[in-house]
């Protein structure tokens, strides 16, 4: 058996917080399935890390996989022939701290799961939200069809049936589990797949349900992370074009406190940033050449870089490297840099162009993006 993380470079915060695990086991067995060289990849999320592990098949057709897991999660067992390097087989799955026997009848994907009250859970959740799709299905292609005759009162009637079947499939599925079963791994399963189906459309709702959990529940890191998005959703809301840039103070290179609002009188770049940012230091030379051709005309920059703490001497070489001979801040706090909760970041770089009256008049401006803006303001 073989443990292995998925690392993933990506520029966008992570929920990697510390969770207590329990012991799981998967203990799997196959019947009628023609012998081969079969390897066994299990992936799962592990308290917000992605992580994997993989087992083959004995010469008694079983097969085992262990480890410990924060809560619980969907997990996918995919099935390998190495023979003739294929997959063969896939079940899905939720983990929690139980056992899990799995039983292949004649193929892979034909498997009976059992063992675990996590799993049941899951498995009636994701039935009773299956429950409506061939309604809804129903109401859009009649919907479809009476577009398509120009009958608007009953395009009008048929998305309000179709919004009421559709709150009504994540009430029955998700929050009447929620509220039935508050302390189930399975829970907060439901709790996000109940956001992400909103789609930021109604965090109220969000709210609300996750002021109904139970202080265990609430306290889980995943969930948290939820609430934690929809903050920083709205933030982002809040600094859309045509509204005023929120000021901030922070430290520059030599620790002197630095304003955004003493920028006023001066088209500015507000730029977000980091050394360990790849994307960011790819995009930096577009930056750069900006500056030197606007900066004599009143341009200007500032930087506020999400480099960790104890980063600092990272963060100034590599402002050196790229040359970037402009204003830079930072309370080296990496993600929990107060400027990037007051704006809402959730991905760098990111940037905001701020007229001299300190409004925004455009966001994010990367590759040629910022020079045609600035070409349409100062060869006006």
């Amino acid at each position: 058996m073989k443990k292995w993380f998925l690392t993933l470079l990506t520029a966008m915060p992570g929920v990697l917080m510390a969770q207590d695990k329990a012991p799981f086991e998967i203990k799997g067995r196959l019947e009628n399935i023609a012998p081969g060289n079969y390897v066994i990849n299990l992936t799962y999320d592990n308290g917000g890390v992605p992580q994997g592990d993989t087992a083959h098949v004995r010469a008694d057709n079983t097969y085992f996989l262990h480890d410990t897991i924060a809560g619980g999660g969907e997990a996918t067992l995919e099935v390998y022939n190495l023979s003739d390097k294929r997959m063969v087989g896939v079940v899905l799955l939720f983990l929690s701290g139980e056992t899990i026997t799995i039983t292949h009848r004649q193929t892979f994907s034909n498997a009976t799961v059992s063992g675990t009250k996590a799993m049941q859970e899951y498995r009636h959740v994701n039935a009773v939200y299956s429950s409506y799709k061939k309604k809804i299905a129903i109401l859009e292609q009649q919907q479809a069809a009476a577009a398509g005759m120009g009958n608007n009162n009953a395009v009008a009637a048929y998305l309000r049936q179709l919004e009421a079947a559709r709150n009504e499939q994540l009430e029955k599925a998700y929050v009447r589990f929620i509220r039935q079963h508050p302390s189930s791994p399975v829970a907060i399963y439901a709790f996000k797949r109940y956001d992400k189906a909103l789609g930021g459309k109604n965090d109220e709702k969000v709210r609300a349900l996750y002021g109904q959990l139970p202080a265990g529940v609430a306290a889980n890191p995943e969930v948290k992370a939820v609430i934690d998005h929809m903050s920083t959703r709205a933030a982002f809301a809040n600094v859309e074009i045509g509204k005023e840039a929120p000021d901030f103070e922070q430290p520059d290179t030599a620790g002197n406190m630095v304003k955004l609002s003493g920028f006023r009188g001066k088209y500015v770049l507000l730029d977000f940033w980091a050394s360990w940012c790849g994307p960011c230091r790819a995009d930096n030379p577009n930056i750069v050449k900006a500056w030197q051709q606007y900066h004599s005309k009143g341009f200007d920059i500032l930087s506020v870089s999400l480099d960790q703490p104890g980063a600092k001497d990272a963060w100034l070489k590599a402002i050196r490297k790229d040359r970037l001979t402009w204003t830079h801040v930072s309370d080296l706090q990496y993600w929990n840099n107060s400027a990037v909760k007051l704006y809402g970041i959730q991905g760098i770089p990111q940037n905001f162009l701020i007229d001299p009256s300190g409004k925004i008049i455009a966001r994010s401006l990367r590759g040629d993006a910022l020079s045609d803006e600035l070409k349409k303001i100062y060869n006006q």
